[in-house]
């Protein structure tokens, strides 16, 4: 690691100034700058589209590089250039977190679909119009990026099922491409184009899995974009405006903050200025307009499964958790271990031994897994590293504990004659001190007290600044029932993009929005 970067032993052996901080961050600032230069092509197309007026469902992935760009805003200046172009939007652009273990991931592994009706007359300009967009966004030098574009149309308003699997699939485990391949190339109601860059195929699952997406709880961001002259310059954001909405607006804004210390902008070269995250578009459209911070090029709210808990698989048994999941298991404490900075929860299952690492950044979860102690159960939500003959190796993302062993204190007893607490004299006599009165014999009263520094079923995750995307806060339990319910429903407000802040008293809601038909 240098700074916010991995500097592998090839590339450091081919330029050791590589290691040098400075001379890394201007190099990656560099590439920041540069133009992508990538240019998407026809992969494989399949199906066929009746009807005059069709439903389009636009999928991207994989368009960012450790040296900028973001595929959230090639998504925004899609929806934006459509917005021009008067198409009626059927729902935000969607920002969809995918499974945030994949090692190839490049940094959130989020997935970007735009949904709108139209006329089929319209899908070949439709179609020109985004790739006209995306010409030359992907960072083509560098060799990982693998970004993918996937249109989808149809007479009616659904995602096949086959698709939507790949969702869930690419969600909470691994997907591999051939097996996103023929879900695309097997549509059974509808047309579909995939398009890649140079036959770099892997931003495929992405794309697929973001047009297959449906949310029973979801959540907003407001992205907002900076000016291309402004990329590797330092960020302008005024901390005490973003402590100061965050504030105001809880609960219905979240993550935002942790402290006194700003969450919501990157530290990379990326184009992301910032981002607010809420539970309303007009919540966030609120906080927009409470922050001070430089000019923005463009900005977006997208619906999101950021948040939600979506990502975790709930298993019984150890051997049905494999690698790169996120599962929850109820498991027994058997020991607290250090290794280096990092406390190693070790937990038994039946004969599996189950590794959790907390990290030092987790500060308020590790403190209470300190607590725990042999014979504790507890249910953990982790993420599973390695799995080998009877051991799992995870780490941790929350707890709650099930059943705590109660806390056990011995103390010598009290005198007969003057209640005071007996000494030991000898091996086997007591006295005391207060009265000189003398016992044979040596014994000990045990205490067995119940434990009152961990809440029984109380859930605890990490702060703010330690949680992944997905990972589902505290504060949003109340808003999650209410979705999933459906006493909340959402809708589309005016405006929901732009290159101009927007009036909070002109913000309105215009229209309900029904999430396609799985079929």
């Amino acid at each position: 690691m240098v700074g916010f970067a991995r500097i592998c032993v090839r590339c450091a052996s081919r330029d050791p100034k590589l290691l040098d901080y400075d001379y890394l961050r201007d190099f990656i600032m560099g590439r920041a700058t540069l133009s992508g230069g990538g240019k998407l092509s026809t992969y494989f197309s399949a199906g066929d589209v009746r009807g005059e007026r069709i439903y389009v469902s636009i999928g991207l992935d994989d368009m960012d590089s450790p040296f900028g760009m973001c595929t959230t805003y090639a998504g925004a200046l899609i929806a934006a250039r459509l917005y021009e172009e008067g198409v009626e939007f059927m729902d935000y652009p969607l920002l969809v977190r995918l499974n945030p273990n994949i090692p190839t991931k490049t940094r959130g592994n989020a997935a970007v679909c735009i949904r709108i009706a139209t006329e089929r007359s319209y899908l070949n300009r439709l179609t020109k119009i985004v790739l006209d967009v995306l010409d030359g966004l992907p960072h083509a030098f560098f060799p990982k990026t693998s970004p993918a574009l996937v249109i989808y149309a149809s007479d009616r308003y659904i995602v096949e099922r086959a698709i939507h699997r790949i969702y869930v699939e690419a969600l909470r485990s691994v997907v591999p491409l051939s097996r996103a391949e023929r879900a695309a190339q097997s549509v059974k109601m509808g047309h579909i184009e995939v398009y890649t860059l140079g036959g770099r195929a892997r931003g495929i699952i992405g794309a697929v899995a973001s047009i297959g997406s449906v949310f029973d709880d979801y959540t907003y961001e407001l992205i907002a974009y900076r000016s291309a002259n402004k990329l590797g310059s330092r960020r302008v954001i005024d901390a005490t405006s973003v402590v100061r909405m965050d504030r105001v607006l809880k609960p219905y804004v979240f993550d935002n903050v942790d402290g006194d210390r700003v969450l919501i902008h990157p530290r990379g070269p990326d184009p992301v200025l910032f981002g607010i995250r809420g539970e309303t578009p007009e919540h966030v459209l609120k906080a927009y307009s409470m922050i001070s911070h430089e000019k923005a090029h463009i900005w977006c709210i997208f619906r999101t499964n950021q948040a939600t808990g979506s990502h975790i698989i709930r298993v019984s048994m150890p051997e049905e958790a494999h690698p790169y999941e996120t599962i929850m298991l109820d498991v027994e404490v058997a020991e607290i271990m250090y290794r280096g900075r990092t406390l190693v929860l070790v937990c038994r299952k039946k004969d599996w031994d189950i590794l959790i690492n907390v990290y030092r950044m987790q500060r308020g979860l590790r403190e209470i897994v300190s607590k725990l102690g042999r014979g504790d159960t507890i249910r953990a939500v982790m993420a599973v590293i390695h799995r080998e003959k009877r051991v799992l190796r995870c780490n941790l993302e929350e707890i709650i504990p099930l059943a705590l062993t109660p806390m056990v204190i011995e103390r010598n007893p009290p005198c007969p004659i003057c209640s005071a607490r007996m000494k030991k004299k000898s091996r086997n006599e007591l006295y005391c001190r207060k009265c000189g009165a003398r016992h044979k014999g040596v014994f000990k009263i045990r205490l067995i007290l119940p434990r009152t520094d961990i809440g029984i079923r109380r859930r605890y995750t990490a702060p703010s600044r330690a949680h992944r995307h997905l990972t589902l806060p505290g504060g949003r339990m109340f808003f999650r029932y209410q979705k999933i319910s459906g006493s909340i429903t959402p809708k589309i407000v005016e405006p929901f993009l732009g290159r101009e802040k927007p009036d909070p008293s002109r913000i309105r809601a215009w229209r309900l929005i029904a999430p396609p038909a799985v079929c």
